[in-house]
């Protein structure tokens, strides 16, 4: 028998589970380790969120990898304390929403903990934070409840308030950016202007969206060409998916031959069908014991 057809003889289960260890089809990658091909795009990334009041939008095709990009560059700048923030925008989506969103990651739902993040120091009005809230949030916070942010600068305070308490150096991924209504576009455009305005606040915002949506964005006000840096993300190269073959492969134990090429295992379809071939009993292939 064949080493190709040893592999794919392998219980479902665990050809399943050497598969997953090395592919994600089904879910964002967010680890260097995982996302080949994209090594210039992440170093980019983390270089423009390195500069003090800049973030980050990725914009791109359907299925380039938007999101993995993000999640992977936001863990790697995202401190230890905690793990990024990701909320995916809507339809029906606002920015009331969306802050709302953010809010549920970043502070506690509990009670007794709700009441801590809003603690002040016994000297009165001075907080223990650099970033407090008026007196009816506030009062929101400590029963366990979170506020809906009324305006701009309710989303400026709350996210100060936040972002503060969440980690010491905080990243929030906005996904699928383009799925929120256009007439919603202003609102995040202030936003993000009015948080730029706001001094030692660390947080680092990754946008994904389609380029339409990013044109939207900035069309609502120029100057918020100041806070983003935009990176446009192509298809993968036929190397770096080749690559990815292998080191599936490589998880099954089963080496191609050098001579034979890898242009035809490169196909998107055969890629994401791989699985498939398990259940195929005639599957033959060049190729030799690793």
């Amino acid at each position: 028998m064949s080493v190709l057809k040893e592999a794919f003889a392998l219980p479902l289960e665990e050809f399943g589970e050497r598969l997953n260890a090395v592919l994600s089809p089904a879910h964002a990658i967010k680890s260097p380790e995982f996302l080949l091909g994209r090594d210039a795009q992440l170093t980019e990334v983390r270089q423009s969120l390195a500069m003090k009041g800049r973030h980050v939008f990725i914009h791109g095709f359907r299925g380039v990898g938007k999101t993995s990009l993000a999640y992977t560059a936001a863990n790697l700048i995202q401190s230890p304390d905690k793990p990024p923030i990701y909320v995916q925008c809507s339809p029906d989506g606002t920015l009331a929403s969306l802050v709302y969103d953010i809010l549920k990651q970043a502070l506690p739902s509990d009670p007794l903990q709700g009441k801590t993040v809003t603690e002040t120091s016994k000297s009165g009005g001075v907080g223990l934070w650099k970033f407090n809230l008026s007196a009816g949030m506030r009062s929101t916070v400590e029963q366990g409840k979170l506020p809906k942010p009324k305006s701009i600068n309710d989303a400026v305070e709350l996210l100060c308030f936040a972002m503060e308490r969440h980690s010491k150096r905080p990243v929030i991924i906005i996904d699928e950016f383009d799925h929120m209504p256009k007439s919603e576009h202003i609102h995040v455009d202030l936003l993000i202007k009015k948080l730029a305005e706001v001094d030692n606040l660390p947080l680092k915002i990754i946008m994904c969206g389609i380029g339409e949506t990013l044109e939207s964005l900035f069309a609502a006000h120029m100057s918020t060409y100041r806070y983003f840096h935009t990176i446009k993300l192509d298809r993968l190269d036929l190397g770096s998916c080749g690559l990815i073959v292998l080191k599936a492969l490589d998880a099954l134990d089963v080496k191609i031959d050098p001579h034979l090429g890898l242009a035809h295992y490169t196909d998107q379809r055969r890629l994401s069908s791989l699985r498939a071939l398990a259940l195929r009993k005639d599957t033959l292939g060049h190729v030799q014991r690793s």
